[in-house]
């Protein structure tokens, strides 16, 4: 009995340090899908700055 009690104290450690793995893994994820909607948004920010800058670009010289 004292092997067993040793073994279930064992074995808890080892489920919790997974389940704090487990979170950790979420919460990293999460923060993946997070900074790759900010990528996505940058680059669709990106890309109508420099079409309104290419459409600007001749009232430069219409208005010298």
């Amino acid at each position: 009995m004292k092997v067993l009690r040793v073994k279930q104290a064992e074995l808890k450690k080892i489920v919790d340090k997974v389940n704090a793995l487990k979170a950790d893994l979420k919460a990293t994820q999460d923060k993946k899908a997070d900074l790759e909607a900010q990528v996505a948004d940058c680059e669709a920010k990106l890309i109508r700055a420099e079409s309104l800058i290419t459409g600007l670009g001749g009232e430069k010289t219409r208005w010298k």
